[in-house]
Formats: structure tokens, C-alpha cells, sequence
């Protein structure tokens, strides 16, 4: 199993492209990377508890002593709620739903102090419809 499909080397272009006018190419181009590795699970080469497990494991390692932290640690939480969590969901298996599940509960348990939760891509990028300058308009949902 690569983990590295799901926080690729350039995730950065991913972060820069959470804009109105770029999300939707950046998300679609995420899943077409990342189908690979949901297709590797559904086919049954490694569970999803075990991907969870090692992605968590993954961010943990990516994470500096010191200097950064905090900011690295942030970037990466971006990248798992705005494209890895999402592209689960879209890519809709069982396998991949129970994937978000056990990686949100690690996550949860890992840290509690930033937690995360289950968004699909058409909720967040109809989120840039609903607000401005982070401010919601056109009534309540």
C-alpha cells in the first residue's frame, strides 16, 4: 500500500487551489491520483483500519520536532478534510466510507484538540456559494 498517493509530495498545489475558481479541477485531479489506492483496497489488498492506521502514521512522521509544527500539522489537516476525506466519499465503497470512519476516529482519538469530521466535495464547494468573506448568506440549511 503507498500512503504517499493520499499526501503526495506536491500537496501544497492542492492547498493553493482551494479557491472557488480552482477547487473542482484540484479535487477531481486528487481523485483521479487517489483512485488507485481505493481501488487497492476494495480489491482487498490491505483494509481500511490498516490504511487508516497507516495514514495517520504517515502525518505523524511528516510532522517536525520543533520549528513549523504547528503550521505543518495544519496543512495537513487542510489536505485530509478538503480532498482525502471527500474523495472517499466519492469514490463511494463500502471500503472506502469504512476508510473515512476508522481514519476520523484515529484522527479523533490521535487528537482530540483538532478534530475532524466527514464532508463531501459538493458540501464544501457549495460552502463558496453560501458565504462571503466567511459570512453566510441566503438564508439557513
Amino acid at each position: 500500500m503507498d500512503i504517499n498517493i493520499l499526501i503526495p509530495e506536491k500537496y501544497f498545489y492542492y492547498l493553493e487551489n482551494f479557491k472557488r475558481s480552482s477547487y473542482s479541477k484540484a479535487f477531481s485531479q486528487y481523485c483521479s491520483e487517489a483512485e488507485a489506492f481505493f481501488s487497492a483496497m476494495d480489491g482487498g489488498q490491505f483494509s481500511p483500519q490498516l490504511a487508516a492506521s497507516e495514514l495517520i502514521a504517515n502525518i505523524d512522521a511528516r510532522l517536525p520536532k520543533r520549528f513549523r509544527r504547528k503550521l505543518r500539522f495544519f496543512d495537513l489537516k487542510q489536505l485530509l478534510f478538503l480532498y482525502t476525506v471527500p474523495a472517499a466519499i466519492s469514490h463511494g465503497s463500502e471500503h472506502s466510507i469504512a476508510f473515512v470512519n476508522a481514519m476520523l476516529a484515529q484522527w479523533n482519538e490521535r487528537y482530540p484538540d483538532d478534530m475532524l469530521n466527514s464532508v463531501s466535495f459538493e458540501k464544501i464547494n457549495g460552502s463558496f456559494n453560501d458565504t462571503i468573506m466567511g459570512f453566510q448568506f441566503g438564508g439557513s440549511k
